[in-house]
């Protein structure tokens, strides 16, 4: 004997009743008594078809979203990084073409400040390079033993006094024209000078040394005898 349930209280009895003898409820299979449970509650499988599909469809939108906002968001923070990176390096090239600039101008200047100077006020040479560079010139020569005697009679005769302190070797000089007298002629860089005839007392300071006239046998300076 087949069964059927209660559409009210669920109750089951044989198939021959129409009528639940316990509420009075509609009887029906228990099959079609779920169906119409289920549609009553919207879970029938259709309905539960639908909701799944739904809920996937959103699902996948959801995930769809997210995941371009994620591209979105990495795109956007990479792009940021090499704007950043870009400033950076251009920021740095900036700086270092001024200091390459700078230091360029500054070599430049520099260069030209000693290239004035030196145009302005050339080096100064010393005694002894002032002396060489009159020897040069030929106008002074190394006195010799023969320029010393000759001064020497010549003193004689015009009653000077012959003693001198004329020696060879780099000491004593003889003037064969005008020159100016070497700067810094002072202590042990002093020089005898002997004049030939007719070449004026030299320029300048005169300093330390001792100049001899090959005219008269006259003597002047610091190293004169009396």
């Amino acid at each position: 004997m087949k069964y059927l349930n209660c559409t009210w209280c669920g109750s089951s009895h044989g198939y021959l009743k129409n009528n639940c003898p316990s509420c009075g409820g509609t009887l029906t299979h228990k099959s079609e008594l779920l169906n119409l449970i289920l549609n009553k509650l919207g879970l029938n499988n259709k309905n539960n078809q639908t909701i799944t599909t739904t809920l996937k469809k959103t699902e996948v939108e959801e995930s769809s979203f997210f995941s371009s906002l994620q591209q979105v968001i990495i795109s956007s923070y990479l792009i940021v990084t090499t704007i950043k990176f870009t400033v950076i390096a251009l920021v740095l090239i900036s700086l270092l073409i001024t200091v390459n600039s700078f230091f360029i101008n500054t070599s430049n200047n520099t260069s030209k400040s000693n290239k004035l100077n030196s145009q302005k006020s050339p080096q100064k040479l010393s005694a002894e390079q002032q002396i060489h560079q009159l020897m040069r010139d030929e106008k002074i020569k190394v006195g010799s033993k023969s320029d010393i005697e000759n001064w020497t009679e010549i003193a004689k005769k015009n009653s000077e006094s012959y003693k001198h302190r004329m020696y060879l070797g780099g000491n004593t000089y003889i003037v064969q024209q005008q020159i100016t007298f070497p700067d810094g002629m002072y202590g042990s860089h002093s020089k005898n000078f002997i004049l030939k005839d007719k070449v004026k007392l030299p320029f300048g300071d005169m300093a330390h040394n001792t100049v001899y006239f090959m005219s008269d046998g006259k003597c002047l300076g610091t190293g004169c005898l009396k």
